[in-house]
């Protein structure tokens, strides 16, 4: 559990207009034990530091935090713009920290330490069980899925398929902005005027090319020196591009 610090502990909360993360360094989170396995993707790591998504990730570090006698304070701080926060990488404990959280018996705890000693060494490639899975196979799975999204085996039940894969479109917009800059503002679904189907919004931002990079080819209505320019008025009305 968390060592109890003699001085109230301060923590972060960061809110934009849509959504609000509390900021707690890793080590902290790790010292929860248990209720770190129930953090989930919808949070963000960076730089030592991980970002709980306010609605349940951030309930179960405060809950815990409580039962440790810990008093703390929540500064909180918002902003009327798209939060960076949002492309960073999306939170995954390591397996060597799951290990370590579940108490496993000698041979995970051999696994674990071997991981910490060299952080290089690709867990994965020491299982017999895993599937191996090309970068051509991913695309022509993307591929599947824009063409036949009704019908493919989610790996959950989610509400409808369609609600499935516009927040699968959700993740690939953040993917997106975090690799070739910008920022993602959401998935808009198809509107049945102009039969544009799904359709994902970014703003201009941190990263991207001052020749437009990824996006330079991409909605040519608007063009890259328009879309720069006008990056911060979209932001604030509507988020739209």
């Amino acid at each position: 559990m968390i060592p109890i610090e003699t001085e109230c502990l301060i923590l972060n909360f960061y809110a934009d207009p849509s959504h609000g993360w509390l900021a707690v360094k890793r080590g902290q989170l790790l010292d929860i034990g248990l209720p770190a396995l129930l953090i989930s993707p919808c949070s963000y790591q960076r730089d030592g530091m991980v970002y709980l998504e306010k609605d349940d990730d951030a309930s179960h570090f405060l809950a815990a935090l409580k039962e440790t006698g810990q008093a703390f304070s929540v500064l909180e701080g918002h902003s009327n713009r798209p939060s960076p926060i949002r492309n960073y990488a999306r939170f995954a404990l390591t397996w060597a920290e799951q290990a370590a959280i579940k108490g496993l018996e000698q041979h995970g705890h051999q696994q674990a330490e071997l991981a910490k000693q060299d952080p290089a060494i690709n867990i994965l490639r020491r299982s017999t069980m895993s599937k191996i899975i090309k970068d051509t196979e991913i695309m022509a799975m993307l591929v599947q899925l824009q063409q036949n999204q009704p019908n493919l085996p989610w790996g959950y039940e989610p509400v409808s398929p369609a609600i499935a894969y516009a927040e699968f479109l959700q993740d690939l917009g953040y993917l997106i902005a975090r690799h070739f800059g910008g920022s993602f503002n959401g998935v808009s679904e198809p509107d049945g005027i102009e039969d544009l189907g799904y359709t994902l919004s970014f703003s201009w931002g941190w990263k991207v090319p001052e020749n437009g990079g990824f996006y330079a080819n991409l909605d040519t209505d608007i063009s890259v020196d328009t879309w720069r320019k006008q990056s911060q008025k979209i932001t604030e009305f509507g988020q739209l591009i």
